[in-house]
């Protein structure tokens, strides 16, 4: 047995669900550019107890490559936000 949505409330959830997705997006990625560079990453209790893993989370590379990673992150919340736009757009001119 299904249970029928009406359309509006159907566009709402997936307006919320979107915007979520994009405000999630945003700051996971901008966490990531930023946290690797700070005394956060330096003091990180974790890594007191191996020294090796404490290098290699310290090198300027992996650091770079979390940073990376948050920076698509970001760009691709931006993309998402520019599909939304065209969409919510295209479906106005349409009707």
């Amino acid at each position: 047995m299904s249970v029928a949505i009406a359309p509006g409330l159907f566009r709402v959830r997936l307006r919320l669900t979107l915007l979520l997705s994009i405000v999630s997006s945003v700051f996971v990625g901008f966490g990531l550019v930023l946290v690797p560079w700070t005394q956060l990453w330096e003091s990180n209790c974790l890594l007191q107890w191996n020294p090796g893993m404490r290098e290699f989370m310290l090198s300027a590379y992996v650091r770079g490559a979390v940073s990376g990673v948050g920076l698509v992150n970001v760009i691709l919340a931006i993309e998402e936000i520019g599909l939304y736009w065209r969409h919510v757009h295209g479906v106005r001119n349409a009707q």
